[in-house]
This record gives structure tokens, C-alpha cells and sequence, in this order.
């Protein structure tokens, strides 16, 4: 069912993916200017082909995790493999940016950065209400 807890989680962490993609919503940001992708000091999601995406298909496979949810163990593999796929693209990317122009140790963490985790956090939820429901349908197998 689509107003399963699990839904709506994964729907707020394809919410809290998609708000990195608000131009005021930035990833990382660093105290001096570099060259390129930090010469305005902020990193965000659409400045960098990488990140960009990889944040497209985080979104991507967290909502198709939503309408799977016939198939619970399925469900959990592309959640999983969204929120991983946001970690090491968005995140890591961002990160790397920063590392290959000798920003790494100036960088502070912006909004976007926060509004990721959020969406991890979801998808974590998300993860425990499917083996939640998945325990419950087994549970009722063994009475039948």
C-alpha cells in the first residue's frame, strides 16, 4: 500500500534529496575562493556533473522504492542502494572537489549538507518499518 509508514518515509527522504537542488541550499562551503566549481566558496549539487547525477539517481531509486512495495526485500535494496548511491556521489563528490583544490580543511558543512543526512536519516526509518512489516506478514503466514 502506498500510505504504508514505509511510503511516506522514503518520500520525505526523496524530499530532504531534492532540496539540495534549491540554489540557496548549498552542500559545502569554504572560506577563501578557489578556481572553477569554488569560485563563488559555496559546492552545490548542480555545479558539478558527478554530484548532479548522482543525486538524480538517488531520487530516482527512492521513489521507485516507494511503488515496490509488494516485493518488501526488493524495497530494501533500492532504498539502501539509493541512499548509497547519495553518499558516495553528492556527498563524497562534494568533498572531492574540495580536496582536489586544497579547500578540504577550510570547508564548513551548509544547509544542503544537513538536508541529505535528513534524508538518510529517513531512509534508516524507512528501512526498520519494512522489516517491521515484513516480520508482521511472516508472523501471520505461520498462523494460516
Amino acid at each position: 500500500m502506498i500510505q504504508r509508514i514505509q511510503s511516506i518515509w522514503l518520500l520525505l527522504s526523496a524530499i530532504g534529496f531534492g532540496l539540495n537542488f534549491v540554489p540557496s541550499l548549498f552542500l559545502l562551503k569554504t572560506k577563501t575562493a578557489g578556481e572553477g566549481v569554488l569560485a563563488d566558496q559555496m559546492v552545490q549539487v548542480t555545479e558539478h556533473n558527478l554530484t548532479l547525477i548522482g543525486s538524480i539517481a538517488a531520487i530516482v531509486l527512492i521513489l521507485i522504492a516507494i511503488f515496490l512495495y509488494a516485493n518488501r526485500p526488493l524495497q530494501l535494496i533500492v532504498s539502501n542502494l539509493g541512499s548509497i548511491c547519495f553518499i558516495v556521489t553528492a556527498l563524497g563528490g562534494a568533498a572531492w572537489l574540495c580536496q582536489s583544490q586544497g579547500k578540504f580543511e577550510e570547508i564548513t558543512p551548509g544547509i544542503g549538507f544537513f538536508t541529505g543526512f535528513i534524508g538518510i536519516i529517513c531512509i534508516w526509518l524507512a528501512t526498520r518499518a519494512i522489516k517491521n512489516d515484513e516480520k508482521l506478514v511472516k508472523s501471520m503466514d505461520r498462523l494460516r
